[in-house]
């Protein structure tokens, strides 16, 4: 009985000195050492080259050459049929066109005109872009 008495009283805990470390706490546990930092560090690099040296795929080409078309409006046909206006050039819905881009010819298809937007096609991706009147 002495001894389940003395085991279940609370007994105050002493202070671990300062100069020993708590081995349930120890400072800097949660921070990356030097060996994790370089491999982290390594990857990242990595990542970024194989990001910088990689060819867009057909979404990102297409985005980057559908942002540089400049329209000049639509024209409605009497027969009702849109037309979208690239200059010069007068462009129907289902015609397919050739942009160059960065010294590289891509073929690119109409396949939508509406009252303030356009909708082209590469490959197998489509993108809608607004008609920005240039004179405007």
């Amino acid at each position: 009985m002495e001894t389940a008495s003395y085991l279940a009283k609370q007994h105050a805990v002493e202070p671990l000195a300062a100069a020993k470390i708590n081995p349930f706490d120890p400072s800097g546990f949660g921070q990356a050492d030097a060996d994790e930092r370089a491999a982290v560090l390594a990857a990242a690099k990595a990542a970024h080259q194989t990001a910088a040296t990689r060819a867009p795929n057909d979404r990102e080409l297409l985005e980057t050459i559908a942002s540089k078309i400049v329209t000049y409006g639509t024209i409605i046909t009497p027969s009702g049929e849109p037309v979208l206006s690239l200059g010069k050039k007068y462009v129907k819905i289902g015609t397919k066109f050739t942009v160059t881009y960065s010294g590289v010819d891509y073929p690119l298809e109409l396949t939508a005109i509406d009252r303030t937007t356009f909708t082209l096609r590469y490959n197998r991706e489509e993108i809608i872009r607004p008609i920005n009147k240039a004179g405007k």
